[in-house]
């Protein structure tokens, strides 16, 4: 069975986080993401219907909560179509802003012309540069192959060449600015208000309640690779407008999977 164009988004889905000091010490919340219609309604936008997705906080029990949620942020609208998965600008640009996410002009995400954001493409192959915007360093799919999770359900697994891992239907599986700021290298998500650096981990993935994906070490290997179809990492060089070069150049500056390369 193969991912739906919109198996991201549908079924209640819930992103669960295992947070972390440096020192290793476990923080006392959990950050969850959630989507939920029937309760939290959708929104409409320039004739697009959007998801709206929450970030939630889990309390562990010895706190004064009782291990209850708790609504930590706004909503963002989010959608799927066609592999890609796209956040509106202005929500997403509001829960940065309250977030501490980044600086002012350092969105790492690719802007359409239709004024939204593609936060994730799944259409990519090897070679491929992923999108991004200006601000971040141009960054290459090096591994492309395909897995099975919890569910049975078959899902590219796309690795770019600074190590993140993309995982059809469910999101980036190791990045430290959770779900929806993969991309990101600084910000409140890396750093507590003291300072402190901080690790999160995406442990879980559920749909209707059922796990899809459990992260390996957590409670039981979360991905099986089945039949797995990998395509080789290859070596191709591009230009410092990001057009693709037939072979390396002779002499002068050029990217190739990812780092800068100088032939003189």
């Amino acid at each position: 069975m193969k991912a739906e164009e919109t198996d991201m988004l549908v079924g209640n889905p819930q992103w669960d986080f295992n947070s972390f000091y440096a020192t290793g010490e476990y923080l006392s919340t959990e950050p969850t993401y959630k989507i939920d219609d029937k309760n939290m309604g959708v929104m409409e936008k320039n004739g697009r219907l959007y998801h709206k997705i929450y970030l939630l906080e889990q309390l562990h029990e010895d706190s004064s909560e009782g291990g209850m949620y708790v609504l930590a942020e706004p909503f963002v609208g989010i959608r799927e179509t066609k592999g890609k998965v796209y956040v509106d600008y202005e929500s997403y640009m509001a829960l940065t802003k309250e977030e501490r996410v980044g600086a002012e002009g350092e969105l790492p995400f690719h802007v359409t012309e239709d004024g939204e954001i593609l936060l994730y493409d799944y259409t990519v192959g090897v070679g491929d540069r992923y999108p991004t915007s200006d601000v971040c360093a141009p960054l290459f799919v090096s591994i492309v192959e395909t897995v099975t999770t919890i569910d049975g359900v078959q899902r590219k697994l796309i690795t770019l060449d600074n190590g993140l891992q993309l995982l059809e239907g469910i999101g980036c599986l190791n990045s430290n600015g959770l779900l929806l700021h993969y991309l990101y290298t600084s910000g409140h998500w890396f750093q507590d208000y003291q300072g402190s650096s901080i690790t999160h981990n995406l442990c879980e993935y559920y749909k209707d309640g059922e796990p899809v994906y459990i992260a390996a070490g957590h409670d039981m290997a979360g991905i099986v690779v089945k039949q797995a179809c990998r395509q080789q990492t290859v070596s191709i060089a591009y230009d410092l407008e990001g057009r693709r070069l037939q072979g390396r150049p002779a002499r002068g500056l050029y990217i190739e999977n990812g780092r800068k390369r100088i032939v003189r």
